[in-house]
């Protein structure tokens, strides 16, 4: 399906917080949209690097930000050589009655010093971080996520929590668009450590 065809030249998708929380609580609910969805459904922990994800949006619609539905994770992130981490406690969404909808956490994407093949070491580390190990053993880059999730049910509430599994990611990098030229510092970083790696593969 041609998804350009259905969108208004010049469409530029730019939400807000509240907005974004209405996608995801139709999204939780199963709720079909009168137009196309511009977000869609990927696993951005399975991206080798955050500069791998524009490929997999459905148009490009933003020249700052990347919107992805992610089904929600408990605290491991990590992501190719890298780990998404969270640098704020999070802060509520309200929506323009001042009600309380969801909750919005900045995540910054670090990137490992050297390279770590181990899944499940890596999983082990970041459950272990804190301030002075990240800064020790990895280098923080200008990748920056906000993960949006829905306000959770009223603990009395006999409502389902099924629908709050679900979250949206919005992906940018601070001060830059997509398409750029610029050399970031954790490709500079990866570019070392792959280096490393092929010549120990030549030496073996």
């Amino acid at each position: 399906m041609d998804y350009l065809n259905q969108l208004p030249w010049g469409f530029t998708f730019s939400p807000t917080d509240e907005e974004l929380i209405c996608y995801l609580e139709a999204k939780s609910k199963n709720s079909a949209l009168p137009f196309v969805d511009p977000i869609i459904d990927f696993d951005i922990y399975t991206a080798e690097h955050p500069s791998q994800l524009h490929m997999q949006q459905r148009f490009n619609v933003s020249s700052t930000h990347l919107y992805f539905y992610v089904k929600k994770r408990g605290r491991g992130r990590t992501a190719g050589n890298g780990f998404w981490h969270a640098n704020t406690a999070g802060t509520k969404v309200f929506n323009h009655q001042g009600a309380v909808i969801g909750h919005r956490r900045s995540l910054v994407y670090y990137i490992y010093d050297s390279p770590v093949n181990d899944d499940k070491k890596k999983d082990k580390v970041i459950k272990k971080e804190d301030k002075k190990s990240v800064k020790s053993s990895s280098t923080k880059t200008n990748w920056v996520m906000d993960e949006f999730r829905l306000q959770g049910p009223n603990p009395k509430s006999k409502s389902s929590s099924k629908g709050l599994r679900w979250t949206i990611c919005k992906i940018g990098k601070t001060g830059r668009t997509f398409g750029g030229n610029n050399i970031d510092e954790e490709e500079v970083i990866r570019s070392a450590w792959q280096s490393a790696a092929a010549a120990a593969i030549t030496i073996n």
